[in-house]
Formats: C-alpha cells, sequence, structure tokens
C-alpha cells in the first residue's frame, strides 16, 4: 500500500512537472543595435495533438494527420500527410524520427520530406529520443513490473536493449556532447523512495550510476563538464563522475528551463527567470514584462516573452499582441517565430 501511494505522488509529480515541456536553445552571441519586423503572417487549424519545433533552420509542424517544414520566411518546403494518432516525435540535424505508438512502428523522415526508413519496434513503447549520429532510442513499458530503453542505429538494428526492473523511468536525456545518455528511473526499496541515475555511452555501455533517496528529478540539462538535475522546485550541480557540487534551492517551482550560457535559466511559478551557472551561483534576470513564461537566444540578444508580449532586450522594444502566446522558437540567428492558437507570426532581425 505505501508503494502504491509513493508511486501515485510521483506520477503526479510527473505530470505538473512534464519533463517534455522543458526545451533547450543555443548560447547567445555578443549584443548590437538593430530592429525586429514582422514579415510574414500564415493561418493554420490548431489542435492539442500538435507539435512545434525547430528543424534545419525552420519551424516543424504536426498534427497527427500533416508533417509541415516551413522556411524561416513562412515558406512551405514540404508537406507530408501521415495519419497517427498516438505519436512521438523527435528530430536531429538530418532526419526527423516519429514513433507510432499503437501501430509500435517507427518512421524515419528525411529533409525533402520523403519516409526513408519504416521499423517496427515490438515493444510498448512510450517516447522517442535520436541523436545526432542516426541512432534513436525508445523508454518502453512492460506488464511485469519492468521498464527499459531499447538503443537502435539508423537501420532498425538494436544496438543494446536495457532494462530496468521494479522501476519507473521518469526521462532519459541525450548527451549530444558525447552522444551518450542518462537515464532516471523511481523505485521503491524498504519503503522508501529512491530516484536512480544510469549514464551510458553511446554503445549503451554503463559508465556510472548514482542514487538518492526521497528525491524526484524531472529533467536535466547536460553541459560538457557539468549536468544539472531539476527538480521541481531546486537545481543540483554535478559533475561527469554524477557527484553533486551544489544544490540550489528555489522558493517556487520551475514551470520552464532553458539553457543559457554557461548554465542554464528557469522560469518559476512566479513568472521569474533565473540564471544558474555552472558552478551552481543564481542570478535574477529583470525585464519590463511581468509574468515571464519563456524566453529564446538572437544573434542580437534575448527575446522574453509572456502569455501577450515580447521584449528584446538588446533593442529595448516591446511587442503587444492581442492573442495568447503558445511558444516562441528561434529558428537562427536572424529569426523568430511566436505562435498563436491558429496562426504563427515570423520576426526577422533587421
Amino acid at each position: 500500500m505505501k508503494r502504491n501511494i509513493l508511486i501515485t505522488i510521483f506520477i503526479i509529480l510527473i505530470l505538473l512537472f512534464n519533463p517534455k515541456t522543458l526545451s533547450f536553445v543555443k548560447n547567445m552571441n555578443p549584443l548590437s543595435n538593430g530592429r525586429f519586423e514582422n514579415i510574414k503572417e500564415i493561418s493554420f487549424s490548431y489542435g492539442a495533438n500538435m507539435v512545434f519545433t525547430k528543424y534545419r533552420e525552420g519551424l516543424l509542424m504536426y498534427d497527427g494527420r500533416n508533417l509541415v517544414h516551413i522556411d524561416n520566411k513562412g515558406e512551405r518546403i514540404f508537406n507530408l500527410s501521415l495519419r497517427i494518432n498516438d505519436y512521438s516525435l523527435d528530430t536531429n540535424d538530418n532526419d526527423i524520427y516519429i514513433l507510432d505508438k499503437t501501430s509500435k512502428e517507427v518512421y524515419i523522415i528525411d529533409r525533402r520530406g520523403s519516409i526513408s526508413n519504416r521499423l517496427k519496434v515490438n515493444d510498448n513503447a512510450v517516447y522517442i529520443k535520436c541523436f545526432r549520429n542516426g541512432n534513436f532510442l525508445i523508454h518502453y513499458e512492460t506488464d511485469i513490473e519492468l521498464e527499459g530503453v531499447k538503443l537502435f542505429n539508423s537501420k532498425g538494428d538494436t544496438i543494446k536493449d536495457i532494462s530496468i526492473p521494479k522501476a519507473v523511468i521518469n526521462f532519459v536525456q541525450i548527451d549530444n556532447n558525447t552522444q551518450g545518455f542518462l537515464v532516471s528511473a523511481i523505485n521503491i526499496e524498504n519503503d522508501s523512495l529512491f530516484n536512480n541515475l544510469f549514464f551510458y555511452d553511446r554503445k549503451g555501455d554503463l559508465v556510472v550510476a548514482d542514487k538518492s533517496e526521497s528525491r524526484v528529478f524531472i529533467g536535466s540539462e547536460i553541459l560538457p563538464r557539468e549536468m544539472f538535475l531539476i527538480e521541481p522546485n531546486s537545481v543540483e550541480v554535478r559533475n561527469r563522475e554524477l557527484q553533486s557540487l551544489r544544490i540550489v534551492p528555489l522558493r517556487d517551482n520551475i514551470r520552464y528551463i532553458n539553457n543559457m550560457e554557461n548554465g542554464i535559466g528557469i522560469i518559476d511559478d512566479s513568472g521569474k527567470l533565473i540564471h544558474i551557472d555552472k558552478n551552481g551561483q543564481e542570478k535574477i534576470m529583470t525585464y519590463p514584462i511581468d509574468k515571464i513564461k519563456g524566453f529564446e537566444y538572437m544573434s542580437k540578444g534575448v527575446a522574453v516573452y509572456s502569455d501577450r508580449s515580447i521584449y528584446f532586450d538588446s533593442l529595448n522594444q516591446k511587442y503587444d499582441f492581442t492573442k495568447d502566446i503558445i511558444k516562441a522558437i528561434s529558428l537562427d540567428n536572424d529569426h523568430l517565430i511566436v505562435i498563436f492558437r491558429g496562426s504563427i507570426k515570423f520576426f526577422k532581425l533587421m
């Protein structure tokens, strides 16, 4: 009974602080003067099952029916009809990977919008993640209190099947520095909850492991020498051996995370943007905008946005909108898109 209660608490935490909402962007370059102009606006049919993500300096949209790639000028590159009701999607610099959870298939789609491979995975997959080298992995579940991660090459051949018995995998994080990956899993031992961490190399071989009692990590960001482990209301900095360097407690729960220069930036429930560097030093970033919900880096600084406003710090310019912003994405150094329910605005740094 105690084990079920602890697992229920864990699931609630994951639903409230889903790591899929976490996103990461590039480091910024030195600031300079300029102006932003709205160069185009397009309309689309918005649905709750939609995914918006950057792909090859353009925007990728998928709603379970059509996969659309749009360049930074708002021009359509391709539109692939592919109906999948329950899916997971990820991209690297070359290809798009879509997992059909119902049919247990993986579609690999190239930059032209053609299906280059279609693979059967034969697992109850939860989501898919891909590597820069073309490999990909799936997190799968079973009916026997066992979950796992299966690593594949681009041809669909299994490289490694990593099973974790009597545990719930709460996230998997790709390490783009080494093409390895971090697996975080929760288990119960003697009525105590533990968060286990396993770091694997590109071949799926275990490099280092650690476990923490009464901890629930909801995501991570991996730098070349350090990694940040995210809890609902704290951030822990660890080294590559998973040794703790510093824990940064926060007053409010974390709502949003982005990669920031020499560290990460987080937004809490109060709308504050806090920078935490690789040494665990924190600094509150102030902008003339209320209740920040996200930010993106451009070549001339950071674009900070709330529900209906965007502020460009290097230009000291604020744009107000009449509709709620779903998401803003920096496509490259000079282009930013702002996504609303039913329309997308394309901005260019002039």
